[in-house]
């Protein structure tokens, strides 16, 4: 993780408690922390963790990151398609021009 503890924009804390907190996440998975947090919203919006030591609002960003970070891979795989289906329609453009 070179020198950002934490690849996305937090206002909770940094350094190796941001780490710490992330790994905590990244181990029990992004569908399970976001019926966690579903839970939570619903169930103990008053209560200022999540799990263990994490706060809610990390939670939250940490969620809203992997959200937006598959959005991003989502629209590269679209480009990636749309460039190699261009590719093929003109290599079979230049084929039928020299095949006719």
């Amino acid at each position: 993780m070179s020198d950002q503890s934490v690849p996305f924009e937090n206002r909770w804390t940094s350094g190796e408690e941001a780490r710490h907190w992330m790994l905590r996440l990244e181990r029990e998975g992004v569908k399970n922390v976001r019926a966690m947090y579903a839970d939570h919203e619903l169930n103990a919006p008053d209560k200022r963790l999540l799990i263990e030591d994490v706060p809610i609002g990390f939670a939250r960003d940490w969620l809203a990151w992997h959200q937006q970070s598959k959005r991003s891979r989502r629209r590269n795989r679209h480009r990636v398609i749309v460039v190699l289906l261009i590719v093929v329609i003109i290599a079979l453009a230049i084929i039928a021009w020299r095949i006719g």
